[in-house]
């Protein structure tokens, strides 16, 4: 079964095609997350 899983992986790595549009999305959430901590640490103070 773990040779079966190591083989779906590669397979994910050779196909990383789909899989990257999902990550460019996501990059755009932390970037304005970032933000709210910025102003809360102020609240903070």
């Amino acid at each position: 079964m773990l040779g079966t899983a190591h083989l779906r992986i590669k397979d994910y790595f050779l196909f990383p095609t789909p899989d990257s549009r999902l990550p460019t999305p996501d990059s755009r959430f932390p970037i304005p997350d970032s933000r709210l901590p910025i102003p809360d640490s102020l609240s903070s103070q």
